[in-house]
């Protein structure tokens, strides 16, 4: 299975974010969007860059968690976390 992420920006709040999705994903969709973990509202996904499994877990698992947090919550830093885990 194929893994891509994306760092999308949200067309109303401006906010920057990760989101991840598999090809098997992309193939059953017609419109490539995800909702911002800030506002709540849809933001398109472009620019998407393979990545690996445990990337693609992290990234999923953090965009998650933030949607359940009442506090903002920035995926940007996820990246720097998982870039620094894989330098080991």
């Amino acid at each position: 299975m194929k893994y891509y992420q994306a760092t999308t920006r949200c067309p109303a709040c401006d906010a920057k974010f990760l989101y991840a999705i598999t090809e098997e994903e992309i193939e059953e969709i017609d419109i490539l969007e995800a909702m911002c973990p800030q506002c709540g509202e849809m933001a398109e996904l472009e620019n998407l860059v393979p990545c690996d499994e445990m990337t693609y877990e992290g990234i999923l698992e953090a965009y998650e968690d933030s949607l359940d947090e009442e506090d903002e919550f920035n995926l940007l830093d996820l990246k720097d976390d998982l870039d620094d885990d894989l330098e080991i």
